[in-house]
């Protein structure tokens, strides 16, 4: 932490926003930092100043009219930004605050916020490798306590770190998860009977909308398939061969 340094000070801050793989890929961490920066152009201050960083400015084409100055990314590796690409444009931009969504925190002047979404690798160590187990063991931990403040999706990972790592509670804030209402909303009649026929659904079914590592406990979805089955239910899944493999040996 900078001591007498406090950006609430500044009447314009320069704020810096690590996006990495935002416009790359598709994943959790890319949905949440999109959905942040696309907020932004709508409820950030206006004498604030956002800087988006990402590789080879992907996100720019993604988040195309919202008031954001785009700063590419040169290298895809996370070590390499981190350690070498977002300290040097932290300084050169003279940043007064840089988010992160990863548990490596950059050094540099600028008041870090890092957001930790869950401490996962400490509940259930069996469902990451040993590499990956001991990398967000030394990282995360690291970040936390550094970090001038954290962000976090539940109030059961904020006592997870204040208990794990001495984290004050006055540095986290909880920021639950909200639903994106232009993606995610009730459909009308004829919009779901388009759809029915779109996919050639013709019973109905159970979605779920993610990777099928471990921790996501699609298990739970697994059994409820295969309690439906033994009540002589006898749809599809429809959820790629992966997922039906499961759900048949779960109940032939």
């Amino acid at each position: 932490m900078n001591a007498g340094f406090d950006p609430r000070q500044r009447s314009r801050l320069r704020i810096g926003i690590d996006a990495h793989y935002v416009g790359v890929r598709e994943g959790g961490n890319e949905r949440y930092f999109y959905s942040i920066l696309k907020q932004l152009g709508r409820l950030g201050r206006p004498e604030d100043e956002y800087f988006v960083f990402s590789y080879r400015g992907a996100a720019a084409a993604c988040l195309n009219g919202v008031p954001l100055t785009h700063i590419p990314l040169q290298r895809r590796s996370v070590m390499w930004q981190r350690a070498v690409e977002l300290p040097w444009h932290t300084w050169r931009l003279g940043l007064d605050v840089l988010h992160v969504p990863f548990n490596f925190l950059p050094m540099g002047r600028a008041r870090k916020v890092v957001t930790i979404h869950d401490l996962s690798f400490l509940h259930f160590p069996e469902t990451h490798g040993a590499a990956e187990r001991l990398r967000l063991r030394l990282l995360t931990g690291t970040a936390a306590r550094r970090a001038d403040h954290v962000l976090t999706d539940s109030e059961c990972v904020k006592n997870d770190l204040a208990e794990r790592y001495g984290v004050p509670a006055s540095r986290i804030t909880v920021t639950p998860l909200a639903v994106e209402r232009d993606v995610f909303r009730p459909p009308g009649e004829e919009e779901r009977r388009e759809l029915r026929q779109r996919a050639q659904l013709a019973c109905e079914y159970l979605l779920h909308v993610g990777t099928l590592h471990p921790r996501k406990n699609v298990g739970v979805l697994i059994e409820a398939m295969a309690r439906l089955r033994a009540r002589g239910r006898r749809d599809e899944p429809r959820g790629g061969p992966r997922l039906a493999r499961s759900i048949r040996r779960s109940h032939p």
